[in-house]
């Protein structure tokens, strides 16, 4: 059984239950992803950070990567279907409102205004440190012989727990 990690799901609950129209969340980096199986979503932690909070206490502070994959093509060479879909990643990450805000089904927009995560757990999305959006990215070998229109965000949760 593949491991996976509870604060990962609770982002992807999070996250699936505004975004309807991604077909699939990994708890973890996949691989490869069936074509037919994007939109997809993988979360993967980069890093954790554990320090002393009090005498009992630590605090948590854990890197959060998100990947959003979208649009796979066998052709490079299609380009007008490539920035579409590249357009599409940046929609779906950090789309807008002609008056800047972010769209309320974005994926920025979820993460910066649904802080606690879970309440009785003390995990929060720490909105304290930088969150970096890289949204253009094209990519290959999620597939054999695709290629991948992709972008990511990097965030922090955080949390106290008794040692």
């Amino acid at each position: 059984m593949l491991y996976k990690d509870p604060i990962i799901e609770k982002y992807i609950e999070l996250i699936k239950s505004v975004r309807k129209d991604i077909k699939v969340f990994y708890n973890g980096i996949a691989g490869k992803i069936p074509s037919p199986l994007v939109p997809a979503v993988m979360i993967d932690i980069e890093k954790e950070e554990v320090s002393e909070y009090s005498n009992v206490e630590d605090e948590h502070r854990i890197s959060l990567v998100l990947v959003y994959i979208a649009d796979i093509r066998q052709n490079f060479e299609d380009t007008p279907t490539i920035i579409a879909g590249l357009n599409k990643v940046k929609e779906v990450l950090v789309g807008r409102d002609n008056d800047y805000k972010l769209k309320t089904n974005s994926i920025l927009h979820i993460l910066r205004h649904n802080l606690d995560i879970d309440p009785i757990k003390h995990l929060r999305t720490d909105v304290g440190t930088i969150t970096v959006v890289t949204p253009n990215e094209v990519a290959t070998g999620r597939l054999t012989g695709y290629w991948s229109a992709e972008g990511t965000i990097r965030f922090t949760a955080h949390f106290h727990q008794l040692r």
